[in-house]
């Protein structure tokens, strides 16, 4: 299992860019559905945002620190979340 979690949902379009831009990075990560049982612990946590969420270590960063307003990855935001 991997430290590194994405929780997605179908049709989400920087869901599919996230995986993307990981896997094209080479990181493993466990891709994992944004149902009641998530958005309850996101909720829980004061993270109001939709997917994707980049949950790496028991942190969680939300879709508003990954993407710009253009929709285009953050590619900083990510590696910091990463490499810590």
């Amino acid at each position: 299992m991997s430290d590194i979690i994405v929780y997605t949902q179908p049709g989400c379009p920087i869901c599919d860019l996230l995986k993307e831009w990981l896997k094209n990075e080479g990181i493993e990560f466990e891709e994992k559905p944004f149902d009641t049982e998530v958005q309850t612990e996101m909720i829980m946590m004061d993270i109001f945002d939709d997917p994707p969420f980049l949950g790496v270590s028991g942190k969680v960063v939300s879709s508003s620190e990954l993407f710009d307003p253009n929709g285009s990855v953050i590619e900083s935001a990510i590696r910091g979340c990463i490499d810590g």
